[in-house]
């Protein structure tokens, strides 16, 4: 009825067939996964910026001990702005436009609430 060489044909079709069909379905896990470790990676990234930036604005500005100098007040304004984040530069802006001590100390906290916020990965 059916020769042997049809049906081990026959067989190694069905055979390469399942092994394709494996690899799609692994393939598609894997790339599953690789989506979510780039995200891990970009918000862990956001996170070191939002730190570093942190760490600057308590350094230079939270603990100085009189005016603040041109180079640090670059150094502090580049680093908000390559943080590439609208809310943090619009809570900047507000902080640095103050037009008194208290204004200044209500900016500066919703300021730092704001960082601690995106530190912990909130939005």
């Amino acid at each position: 009825m059916f020769s042997t060489r049809s049906i081990i044909i026959v067989l190694l079709v069905f055979a390469l067939f399942a092994s394709n069909t494996w690899w799609i379905l692994h393939d598609q896990e894997i790339q599953n996964e690789l989506a979510t470790l780039r995200g891990l990676a970009h918000r862990e990234a956001i996170q070191n910026r939002v730190l570093s930036f942190s760490t600057l604005f308590i350094d230079k500005v939270l603990n100085a001990k009189g005016e603040i100098g041109f180079d640090d007040r670059l150094q502090i304004e580049n680093a908000v702005r390559d943080l590439e984040d609208p809310e943090i530069l619009n809570r900047w802006n507000q902080f640095i436009s103050s037009q008194n001590e208290n204004e200044a100390q209500t900016h500066v906290k919703m300021l730092l609430s704001l960082l601690i916020h995106r530190l912990a990965g909130i939005r």
